[in-house]
């Protein structure tokens, strides 16, 4: 199965929002062990960069 991972996916991981982490954490487990193929789009790098930049105040 192949899968398009959204912006929010990542950033709910990365930043551990609750309380959406631990389902978004499945996700990337599936796609570590790969059950599923999993693409994210170049726009969101971008976009998950700037987000937690932000949050970071790197």
């Amino acid at each position: 199965m192949k899968a398009l991972i959204d912006t929010n996916i990542v950033l709910d991981v990365l930043l551990n929002r609750q309380p959406y982490c631990q389902d978004a954490a499945k996700i990337i487990v599936l796609s570590e062990k790969e059950i599923i193929e999993s693409y994210v789009s170049a726009s969101a790098i971008t976009d998950i960069y700037y987000i937690t930049q932000k949050e970071y105040n790197l």
